[in-house]
């Protein structure tokens, strides 16, 4: 798939894999809208990638909220009126307790981020995908969805459902030409 001027956006890109994602995607010549909670950090990445000639812009996003999603869905159609390609990858495991001693704050910041983020953000976006080959959704997933461990249930339990929204989604969007898949790393 030819990548060159390509709408590519990218959740949580203010760190991690979405940093690097960003690098990569600007490498490749592809234009960037870039969100993420932590501004300074996104600014950071914003500006590598444009030192690749890359057209990259950002706006504060916090998946957890529908109104920042909103917001930045808004924003987002004023430098673009499609996304080819949307990488859902903001999220994060928080904590390494046992269910039974388990942090509601932590639970609730990965059901927030992991999951319901991932789906309001392809809720919000999905109107601004064309429907061709070459669209794509990517959700970053992680081998916990397929491999529990101790002191990661909620974790587990999140990137599990992230596993199955991918797998219904593929199959809401067969025929659109919109592709849909998961990219779950490990340790």
């Amino acid at each position: 798939m030819q990548l060159t001027d390509r709408w590519v956006l990218i959740t949580g890109a203010s760190s991690g894999f979405g940093a690097a994602a960003a690098e990569a995607f600007a490498r490749a010549g592809c234009r960037l809208a870039l969100g993420a909670r932590r501004l300074d950090r996104l600014a950071q990445v914003t500006e590598i990638c444009r030192k690749t000639g890359a057209r990259a812009e950002f706006h504060e996003l916090d998946v957890s909220s529908t109104a920042s999603v909103n917001a930045f869905c808004q924003w987002l159609q004023t430098i673009t009126p499609r996304v080819d390609v949307l990488i859902n990858n903001a999220g994060g495991a928080h904590g390494l307790d046992t269910v039974a001693a388990g942090k509601d704050e932590d639970w609730e910041a990965m059901v927030q981020s992991n999951f319901l983020g991932l789906a309001r953000v392809t809720r919000a976006v999905l109107p601004l995908i064309p429907h061709h080959q070459g669209a794509s959704i990517l959700n970053i997933g992680s081998i916990a969805a397929h491999q529990a461990y101790e002191g990661g249930s909620i974790y587990c339990g999140v990137k599990a459902a992230e596993r199955s929204i991918t797998q219904a989604l593929r199959l809401e969007l067969n025929g659109t030409g919109i592709r849909v898949g998961s990219l779950d790393p490990g340790m």
